[in-house]
């Protein structure tokens, strides 16, 4: 069984351009961190898929929320 992980950072569009792109490199980052930190449970690597639109597919729905409340700090 596979759990897919699909989101959006709402209302992105409405952040002034520059501000925008330090969001998009800092959730570049993350997911990287995701992908490292989570990697015995990933089938496919969390990715951008359009703008600020994000997926991955884990192997169990196990580490699904602990992921998904991961942040920066």
């Amino acid at each position: 069984m596979y759990c897919a992980v699909i989101g959006d950072l709402i209302d992105s569009k409405k952040i002034k351009p520059e501000e925008r792109k330090v969001l998009q490199e800092k959730l570049r980052l993350l997911l990287e961190r995701v992908n490292n930190d989570y990697s015995s449970y990933i089938a496919a690597n969390f990715l951008i898929t359009l703008g600020d639109e994000f997926q991955g597919l884990l192997i169990a729905s196990f580490p699904a929320v602990e992921i998904i409340d991961t942040n920066l700090t």
